[in-house]
């Protein structure tokens, strides 16, 4: 079972490094990436929803592994790899989450507007 979560687990980061090696970073305008660094954050939020829901399926087969006999190791092995595959995510995502949303707080913490009777201005600090 844990064979097949790596292979699906393999399968997506393949899919989201031939993505990233498709777009050239510096030709995205950085409103641009605000957006998708926002979009980004909300699919984590719920892929970790869904890794509760993983290791809620796991327990709930680890416990019904004491009710039938015949599937008890199938049912524990089974719950025991949701529970684990769901809690690795779980993880991973929280983390992940938790780096982009300080990355785009420290970005927009650079971010001044400024408003008069006759000018709008904005203005971006950078240290270097």
């Amino acid at each position: 079972m844990n064979l097949f979560w790596n292979t699906v687990n393999l399968g997506i980061a393949g899919f989201a490094i031939y993505n990233n090696l498709q777009v050239d970073p510096l030709a995205i305008a950085s409103e641009d990436a605000l957006s998708e660094a926002r979009k980004i954050e909300k699919i984590l939020l719920i892929n970790s929803g869904l890794d509760l829901g993983y290791i809620g399926v796991g327990f709930l087969l680890k416990n019904l592994s004491s009710k039938y006999d015949k599937r008890k190791e199938l049912l524990t092995g089974y719950g025991n790899s949701l529970i684990l595959q769901g809690s690795f995510l779980l993880v991973f995502d929280l983390v992940l989450y938790g780096v982009l949303h300080a990355q785009r707080m420290d970005f927009m913490e650079n971010i001044s507007l400024s408003m008069g009777e006759q000018h709008f201005g904005v203005s971006w600090r950078y240290r270097f």
